[in-house]
C-alpha cells in the first residue's frame, strides 16, 4: 500500500498544487470556494488512475481492486467449527466515488466532506474445511457476490503541523449503507437449498451490515487516515497559504 500512496503522490498531490497555491495567495475568505473546488478536483483527477494503475511503478489496477488471500474461522459452539479461505477477491465500484461536499477551514485546520459511492462490488472464492457438530465434515466451495449500494461517508477530519508539515491527527467518520444484496454458490449445491441460503443471507446481511457499519467505519478511518498523510506529508501550510 505504501508504493500506491507514493504514487499517487507523484501523480496528483504535485501535479495540482500549484493550482491549489494559486488560488490561496490572494485571500483565504474571498478565494477560500476556489481552494475547495480545486481539492475536489485533484480527487475526483484520480480516479483515472483507478483503472490503470501505475506499470511503470509495478502498482495493479485498483478499480477492481485485487485483495490478497484471506482466511478467517467460523466457530459455533456444537453446531459448527470451520475455517474459510477467500481467494480471487476483487472489489470494483471504488471510482465511481461521488464528492456531495467538501470544506475546508484554514482557520481552525479542520476538513468536513460528504462523499457516496453508488455501488461496491465484492466479488470471491471460497474454501470452507469444517465440520458440523464436530464429527461431520463440511468442505464446500464456490463463489460470491455481493453488491453494497449507496453508501455514503460523513466526516471531519482535524489537522496539525509537525515542523511546518501538515498531519491528520484525527479523522472521524459515520457510515449510511442503504443495502446488501448477497449471492452464494456452492454452499449446499446450486439448487432449491441454495437458493434458500441466499434469501437467508440477504436478510441476514443487511442486518448484519446496519450493525457492524461503525466498525466499518473506524476500519476505513484507519485507511484513509494513512492514505492522507502520505499526501499532507509533502505540503506545508505556510506553503498554502502564502506560495
Amino acid at each position: 500500500m505504501a508504493q500506491i500512496y507514493e504514487a499517487l503522490v507523484q501523480k496528483l498531490a504535485f501535479q495540482h498544487f500549484n493550482i491549489i497555491c494559486g488560488c490561496a495567495s490572494k485571500s483565504l475568505n474571498e478565494d477560500k470556494n476556489t481552494i475547495d473546488d480545486k481539492i475536489i478536483k485533484l480527487l475526483d483527477d484520480a480516479r483515472e488512475h483507478f483503472e490503470t494503475g501505475f506499470p511503470n511503478l509495478g502498482i495493479p489496477p485498483l478499480d477492481p481492486l485485487i485483495l490478497e488471500k484471506t482466511q478467517f474461522n467460523v466457530y459455533q459452539k456444537a453446531i459448527i467449527n470451520a475455517e474459510i479461505d477467500l481467494y480471487n477477491v476483487a472489489v470494483g465500484g471504488l471510482k465511481e466515488y461521488f464528492i456531495n461536499n467538501l470544506n475546508l477551514k484554514i482557520s481552525d485546520l479542520t476538513i468536513d466532506f460528504d462523499v457516496t459511492i453508488p455501488e461496491l462490488l465484492l466479488t470471491f472464492e471460497f474454501l470452507v474445511n469444517g465440520k458440523v457438530a464436530g464429527i461431520i465434515p463440511y468442505n464446500p466451495k464456490g463463489e460470491a457476490r455481493i453488491e453494497i449500494s449507496d453508501i455514503t461517508a460523513k466526516g471531519l477530519a482535524n489537522l496539525a503541523t509537525d515542523n511546518g508539515t501538515l498531519i491528520m491527527k484525527a479523522f472521524h467518520v459515520t457510515l449510511d449503507i442503504d443495502k446488501t444484496k448477497v449471492n452464494i454458490l456452492g454452499l449446499l449445491g446450486k439448487g432449491l437449498v441454495n437458493k434458500m441460503l441466499n434469501i437467508v443471507f440477504n436478510r441476514f446481511s443487511n442486518r448484519y451490515v446496519q450493525i457492524k457499519k461503525d466498525e466499518l467505519a473506524d476500519a476505513s478511518a484507519i485507511f484513509i487516515m494513512d492514505f492522507a498523510n502520505s499526501i499532507l506529508k509533502n505540503i506545508k501550510l505556510a506553503d498554502l497559504i502564502s506560495c
